[in-house]
């Protein structure tokens, strides 16, 4: 399982929570079942909750680096902490 299905189903009313066992249970058969999975997941708040704490842990990652001088080495690992972030799939 993944960390915004997790929080979803920790989130998520006993129905929902149950539709989200069944699919993951039986596998997503269909693209319904994926449609639905994916619905109940933003609903009960798994992407945000999930976008906010991968900003905190760049955010920790950025910080680590701190420790290190200015150079384009540092540079590279702060842009691709962020980019990390930012992606979009």
């Amino acid at each position: 399982m993944t960390l915004p299905l997790i929080y979803a189903m920790a989130q998520a009313s006993d129905k929902d929570r149950h539709r989200l066992a069944t699919i993951i249970r039986d596998g997503a058969r269909n693209p319904e079942d994926f449609s639905t999975v994916l619905d109940l997941v933003r609903k009960h708040g798994g992407i945000t909750y999930t976008e906010h704490r991968a900003g905190e842990h760049v955010g920790r990652a950025r910080e680590s680096l701190s420790v290190f001088e200015s150079s384009e080495t540092r540079s590279i690992l702060e842009d691709l902490a962020h980019y990390v972030l930012k992606r979009q799939t």
